[in-house]
């Protein structure tokens, strides 16, 4: 069997910092990627980034802290996200983010920015490149190309993970499928940085015990955490989870929903109806607060409601619909399923699937209210027209999901812990296959998905490449 130092799995946001850190400090990486390309859920994801203290915000005298940024965090997570790791990954973004800077990452000139697609920080800490996550990428990808071209990274690409199992003799096996048929290698330490699951509809119904909308990158369907789990580590935080607000079913598009519509108040005030499954509303639209909007989706059957709207409110209202005109849109309608029109609204209820005496109500009671000057049912501020000039528009929308929540049990150290809570030897894991909810909670945490990756596989690559194998264990890991 081969013998092997260190093993990382997955050559995304958490495994290449992992990989080029480590190599650095001397130890012998073999980096294995199930795709044929090095970069992960960086060549779809956003790449937004979080980091307090920086050198940008002090260009901009913008007075921010870690300290901050942790109670930002905990606040807008209610305490759901694990302050261990929290604590861990803000203390230790901003260097993280310099060490970007240093080695080219561009960011764009008005960042740092308060975000408003999550919960708003309390102070500018969020960072975008230009080129979202693939500006990331061009910045990690070259201290993995050159390390494995100095012959200090064996890079195997194409090979999955099938399983790992613990040897008394021989530390860790891990079993592999690559185009030379499987094989198995015995290994000194292991670091999972395979990612979450969201490509992976079966497991993260069962896991989330919700449908799958979207998805993330198509090799993200949770090896690494199926393996660990086997190997006797834990699943954390089952109980977290929150759709994104909102996608729309789109054939065209990787995972079949994108964003088509513009649902955020900061951004534009709504103008439409918001209706669940038999025609009731279920939030009140222009809520500033997306996670309030975000919480009562996720409890709807199927996390699915549909947006109205009137032909009056079309032709006056600012564009509903992001990126298309209307002749482009209106091509969808009654074509598409998440596309439907109507002539009367007892006609719409029956092509969306609704009560058609509750929509009627519904409709009623919010164009009375308009009409009235009377409090709005829903306690909705923003109502320009009632909805009452046919042809009646409905468009259907998701809860999308692209990252997931759930993922591997570890300490402090990082370690993958077993269901005592204590450390598997040599196991270490990095990035989405701890979940979104490990730093974010039960809420959406800006940029706490991509930068406590490469910040937790930066810091475990220092460590881990600094110190022999028993060293390592027996040491937190720090910044």
């Amino acid at each position: 069997m081969e013998q092997l130092d260190l093993v990382i799995l997955g050559a995304g946001a958490a495994g290449m910092p992992a990989a080029a850190f480590a190599a650095s400090g001397g130890r012998r990486v073999t980096l294995v990627e199930v795709a044929d390309r090095i970069g992960g859920s960086l060549h779809l994801s956003s790449g937004q980034m979080s980091a307090a203290g920086t050198r940008l915000q002090a260009a901009k005298k913008i007075v921010d802290s870690p300290d901050r940024h942790f109670d930002d965090i905990m606040r807008i997570s209610g305490g759901t996200a694990n302050a261990e790791l929290v604590r861990l990954a803000v203390d230790n973004a901003a260097d993280t983010l310099h060490w970007l800077l240093d080695n080219g990452l561009e960011i764009l000139p008005d960042h740092p920015i308060i975000h408003y697609g999550h919960e708003p920080y309390s102070v500018p800490r969020t960072y975008w490149g230009p080129e979202e996550g693939r500006s990331v990428l061009k910045v990690l990808a070259p201290q993995v190309e050159k390390a494995v071209s100095d012959g200090r990274i064996d890079l195997r690409l194409g090979t999955r993970l099938q399983g790992i199992r613990r040897d008394n003799g021989s530390g860790l096996v891990l079993t592999f499928d690559s185009d030379k048929g499987r094989y198995e290698v015995a290994a000194r330490d292991v670091i999972i940085a395979t990612g979450g699951f969201s490509a992976n509809p079966e497991l993260f119904r069962e896991l989330v015990e919700k449908p799958l909308y979207g998805g993330g990158w198509d090799y993200n369907r949770g090896d690494g955490l199926v393996a660990a789990v086997k190997a006797g580590g834990t699943i954390a935080n089952r109980d977290h989870f929150l759709p994104t607000f909102a996608g729309v079913r789109d054939p065209d598009a990787h995972g079949g929903v994108t964003f088509a519509t513009q649902t955020y108040p900061q951004f534009r005030e709504p103008w439409e109806l918001y209706v669940d499954g038999r025609g009731a509303r279920f939030v009140r639209e222009d809520d500033p607060s997306v996670d309030r909007r975000e919480r009562a989706l996720r409890e709807l059957p199927g996390m699915r409601f549909w947006a109205l709207f009137d032909d009056r409110i079309r032709r006056e209202a600012p564009s509903f619909f992001l990126g298309a005109e209307w002749d482009t849109v209106a091509r969808r309608f009654n074509k598409l399923p998440a596309y439907r029109c109507a002539t009367s609204v007892s006609e719409l209820a029956a092509r969306i699937g609704a009560d058609e005496a509750t929509l009627a109500a519904t409709i009623r009671a919010y164009n009375d209210a308009i009409v009235g000057n009377a409090p709005d049912p829903m306690g909705r501020q923003h109502r320009p027209l009632p909805i009452t000039e046919p042809p009646f528009y409905a468009v259907e929308h998701l809860g999308w999901s692209i990252v997931s929540f759930p993922g591997l049990g570890v300490n402090g150290k990082l370690q993958v812990v077993d269901g005592d809570g204590q450390p598997i030897p040599g196991l270490y894991a990095a990035g989405e296959v701890l979940g979104l909810g490990a730093t974010s909670g039960n809420a959406f945490c800006g940029g706490m998905g991509v930068t406590p990756a490469m910040t937790f596989g930066r810091l475990l690559g220092t460590r881990l490449g600094q110190a022999s194998v028993a060293t390592a264990a027996a040491h937190p890991v720090h910044g």
